[in-house]
């Protein structure tokens, strides 16, 4: 069941819809998430999934927004919760929508809209350490041979191509730099 957030009248439907009790409007937006895409030496940093949706499968750092959060600093805070290490978006990669977990009873399906930077770490050869809850394990994979169960494949994958891609793009040698 859902209820009207101003007056708490139940909701005849789920949203978008209006409340029948006094009248405010529901909407169906996405949901705002920062992610976080950290390249050392041409690898990415990918953490495995404690949870559902996508539980035990590769990720990339990163999570919802806080109220009044910009995505670029909810994905560098998601990286220090997730990861155990800090970092600065220095690049946007660009934003991608997807949907997000089973739709719920009565046949809501919530959607993330996802914006993506290149992070820099403040120490720049700093370990993950996953944080136990939300993230089980943490590796660094070459972004040419990522691993096959990747979480959220329908915006992961492009994100990673396109993070390939700006890579393969950028002047000057990579192999000392971290992003």
């Amino acid at each position: 069941m859902r209820f009207c957030w101003r007056c708490g009248e139940r909701l005849h439907a789920p949203p978008p819809t209006t409340c029948a009790a006094c009248g405010q409007e529901h909407f169906h937006n996405p949901l705002p998430c920062g992610g976080a895409i950290v390249v050392r030496d041409r690898r990415v940093l990918l953490l495995r999934r404690a949870n559902e949706p996508y539980r035990a499968m590769w990720d990339t750092p990163g999570g919802f927004c806080n109220g009044d959060e910009h995505p670029m600093h909810a994905a560098e805070r998601e990286l220090a919760e997730e990861a155990g290490i800090e970092g600065r978006a220095t690049a946007y990669v660009g934003t991608w929508l997807d949907r997000y977990g089973e739709p719920a009873a009565d046949g809501l399906q919530l959607h993330s809209l996802i914006s993506f930077y290149l992070v820099t770490l403040s120490e720049p050869q700093a370990e993950p350490v996953p944080d136990g809850t939300e993230i089980t394990e943490a590796g660094w994979f070459d972004l040419s041979a990522l691993p096959a169960d990747l979480a959220f494949p329908r915006h992961t994958v492009p994100v990673l191509r396109a993070v390939r891609e700006m890579l393969d793009g950028a002047a000057g040698p990579l192999p000392d730099r971290t992003w």
